[in-house]
């Protein structure tokens, strides 16, 4: 089952990886925009974690851990740390305690992971790291509803539909981690993948409507350009006298009638 999920991980992370690449090349020809940016650092977390050896999902995964897998586990914590951030900008939220309250929660749970030396499903950092991705959910959903009742019901119904597959991953991850009757052998254990196609939904739902905003608000600049463009060329060629001053006096413009007389 492993590789096929690793399979589909790839594709996922090669989707992650473009789509990244192209955001933050908007988010820089936009003035540094945050959402843009913030969306390529998402990608670009889960295309490292994906990449770095051990390449694909964490399969064997016993502790203590190693030094590899502890590197790999950064961008993945990076990777759901950075969601509520993220969510609150798409939003327009202002509020970011919730936002910070995760991100510590996450650093003092990854401390718990990289220091825990006994292996087991229950063991505190994998019951607090069940316990932050419950929060995230519960924080995207709150916001998605805000968007809503707001007004901006296009953008929210999309984020509450990505936040809904999340709900759904995240059940198969409880139920594997906690209730599954399938014990493991040959370190094969606490296998968190499940909820990590949450990534595909974000990159395909919300990462297409970021470029369609990107496209609108292109759309928007060159119709405004176009219209400047028009209004300056008849005010050049009015049959009337136009002159625009400063406050000082000084002439700003004069079109071709004025300069006439």
């Amino acid at each position: 089952m492993e590789p096929t999920f690793n399979i589909v991980g790839l594709f996922t992370a090669g989707i992650s990886f473009a789509l990244g690449m192209v955001s933050f090349a908007i988010g820089l020809q936009q003035k540094w925009n945050k959402e843009f940016l913030l969306f390529a650092a998402l990608s670009f977390c889960f295309t490292i974690f994906f990449l770095l050896p051990p390449i694909g999902f964490i399969v064997q995964d016993l502790a203590p851990y190693s030094s590899e897998i502890l590197i790999k586990r950064i961008f993945i914590y990076g990777f759901y740390s950075l969601i509520p951030f993220f969510i609150v900008i798409y939003a327009g939220y202002k509020n970011y305690v919730g936002a910070y309250l995760i991100l510590v929660l996450s650093i003092i749970d990854y401390v718990l992971m990289m220091t825990t030396e006994v292996d087991s499903r229950t063991s505190i950092w994998i019951i607090l790291s069940t316990a932050i991705d419950f929060l995230v959910i519960g924080y995207g959903i709150y916001i998605g509803v805000w968007q809503f009742n707001n007004g901006n019901k296009r953008d929210a119904r999309l984020l509450l539909v990505s936040f809904s597959v999340y709900v759904v991953l995240y059940s198969f991850t409880i139920f594997h981690q906690f209730y599954s009757s399938y014990v493991p052998s040959s370190g094969e254990s606490k296998l968190f993948f499940p909820q990590h196609f949450i990534v595909y939904t974000f990159s395909v739902v919300i990462g297409i409507r970021l470029f369609e905003k990107a496209y609108d608000k292109f759309q928007l600049e060159k119709n405004i350009q176009s219209k400047n463009a028009n209004w300056s060329e008849f005010m050049r060629n009015a049959p009337i006298m136009v002159i625009e001053l400063d406050t000082l006096g000084n002439v700003l413009f004069a079109n071709r009638h004025a300069l006439e007389l």
